[in-house]
């Protein structure tokens, strides 16, 4: 199956809807609405994502694969008040960054396309229906002088954004937690956007000067514990090299 990148979709660093009024309507012009946010100032960059990931999905056969509950549950917290460490994914596929600033891992059999403004973007086997597709990517920023010093900070301005745009958002968990050396911020919740309500997981982190945030959606009926373990296990391969 030959699966083409999405387009690119529009966007600014103010947090501003910008309008798709002269877009040409396609049969995934519904999950647009998952894209038109991006940072707040520079301090909420992924509220595009949401969309990319989505339109990653569309063409292909309709021939969804559920995720597969196999993945090693996050252990117990190692230190108290930091949150459970997150364990990584064992058996993956590697990618590294251009800049060789970080690396993740994925399941071996999974896609990765060229689907900005993500740095990476990854599609699980059968993810052709926007509905029912499971798909992650990771976005990189300079959070410049916004004033963000932790990563409960970064997804705390993501999260009021988010609130302010979609519809019907029901928090699951909004919790501290660790990757390697990292500590980091994990929000899952639900969203309806364009009728269709879906899954979705954040992992906010800080590096330096550059936030990032790791975003996997899924469909609203998911193993929420399996969808949330696996993602986990993706958030926890994130590793940084300092250079």
């Amino acid at each position: 199956m030959t699966r083409g990148a999405p387009p690119r979709i529009p966007y600014n660093h103010c947090g501003r809807v910008l309008s798709h009024t002269s877009h040409e309507t396609t049969p995934c012009q519904s999950a647009l609405d998952l894209a038109t946010m991006t940072s707040m100032s520079r301090c909420c960059a992924l509220l595009t994502v949401l969309a990319t990931l989505l339109l990653t999905a569309c063409g292909g056969a309709q021939t969804p694969v559920p995720v597969r509950p196999t993945i090693t549950a996050t252990p117990a917290t190692p230190v108290a008040g930091e949150g459970p460490f997150l364990l990584p994914l064992t058996g993956g596929r590697e990618y590294t960054a251009a800049d060789a600033h970080y690396s993740v891992s994925v399941p071996s059999d999974w896609t990765s396309i060229n689907a900005p403004p993500a740095e990476q973007t990854f599609v699980q086997p059968g993810s052709s229906d926007p509905g029912n597709g499971v798909t992650v990517n990771l976005v990189r920023e300079r959070l410049g002088p916004t004033g963000i010093t932790t990563a409960r900070a970064y997804a705390e301005a993501a999260r009021k954004r988010i609130g302010e745009v979609y519809q019907d958002v029901a928090p699951i968990s909004f919790e501290p937690v660790q990757i390697g050396t990292h500590g980091a911020w994990r929000w899952t919740y639900t969203a309806k956007t364009s009728g269709a309500t879906h899954y979705i997981y954040q992992l906010f982190v800080l590096d330096g000067a550059e936030g990032f945030v790791l975003t996997g959606v899924g469909p609203a009926d998911t193993d929420q514990r399996a969808t949330q373990a696996l993602f986990d296990s993706i958030a926890g391969s994130l590793t940084f090299v300092r250079g």
